[in-house]
């Protein structure tokens, strides 16, 4: 199973640890893109595409609308983190892809924290 996590600039710490890492590796091939924000569109569709599942989290950059027209080998993105609101457009969906969050093994600890948008929640 081939993987790939797109960060926007750098992954972040708090989610890409060694530990994680390590346990997704055990699993199939990972690729990590920091920088990712700074490749065209279609660059980053044909990455997503030659991968069977695209992990997303805090500071991952959205998946380009045009992999909903051709998928292609992608079959499940997975947001880590939150809401996938802002990283998986609806269009991936209709397409087929199956989309989830990572559930609720982290909620307890987002539920205590204050929100990062405005940090009065």
């Amino acid at each position: 199973m081939k993987m790939i996590h797109l960060a926007g600039d750098v992954p972040n710490a708090d989610v890409w640890n060694e530990p994680f890492i390590r346990e997704l590796r055990t699993l199939g091939e990972l690729t990590i893109v920091p920088d990712a924000s700074s490749l065209p569109a279609s660059q980053v569709a044909e990455a997503i595409r030659q991968s069977d599942v695209v992990l997303s989290s805090w500071g991952s950059i959205a998946i380009p609308e045009e992999v909903a027209v051709d998928p292609g080998l992608l079959k499940y993105a997975c947001h880590i983190t939150g809401t996938l609101r802002g990283c998986v457009p609806l269009s991936i969906i209709d397409a087929g892809v199956l989309v989830t969050n990572w559930g609720d093994a982290p909620a307890t600890e987002i539920a205590e924290a204050p929100c990062r948008c405005c940090w009065r929640c």
